[in-house]
C-alpha cells in the first residue's frame, strides 16, 4: 500500500511543516504485483475522509491503478527494472514526471545518488 504515501503527504499532510517542501519519489518493482483488486469500498476507506480524489485507484483498486495513483501524487519515479508493465510506463511518460530506470548492474547506488542529486538541485517540482 505504499502507493498511498504520496497521496497522504500531498493531501492530509500538505500543511505539515515537515512535508511542505518535500519531494516525493515513488519506486516501482515487478515483485510488488498482485492479482485481483481490493474491492469497491477501497477508495473511500483509503482516503480516510480526505475530500481529494485518490486518483485512478478510485475507479478500480487493482495493481495498475494503485501504482498510477502513487505516481499521480509523486514528484518523480524510480523504476526498479525495465520490465514494468507497458500501461504503467505509458502513464509515467504522460505524467511528464522525472523518472529513472535502474540498469540492474551493480552498484545501482551511484545511479540513484546522481538522480537524487539532480532532483534536489532543481527548484520545487511539486506534483500537481
Amino acid at each position: 500500500m505504499t502507493s498511498l504515501i504520496p497521496y497522504f503527504i500531498r493531501t492530509a499532510y500538505k500543511e505539515d511543516p515537515t512535508f511542505i517542501d518535500a519531494k516525493i519519489g515513488f519506486s516501482l518493482f515487478d515483485s510488488d504485483k498482485f492479482e485481483g483488486n481490493l474491492g469497491a469500498a477501497y477508495a473511500s476507506k483509503a482516503s480516510n475522509g480526505i475530500n481529494e480524489n485518490i486518483g485512478p485507484a478510485a475507479e478500480l483498486a487493482d495493481y495498475k491503478n494503485l501504482i498510477k495513483s502513487g505516481i499521480k501524487y509523486a514528484d518523480f519515479v524510480v523504476r526498479g527494472q525495465n520490465t514494468i508493465d507497458s500501461d504503467i510506463n505509458e502513464y509515467i511518460v504522460q505524467s511528464e514526471k522525472r523518472s529513472i530506470t535502474l540498469s540492474g548492474v551493480e552498484p545501482v547506488a551511484d545511479e540513484l545518488h546522481n538522480f537524487y542529486k539532480e532532483i534536489m538541485e532543481e527548484e520545487s517540482i511539486l506534483a500537481e
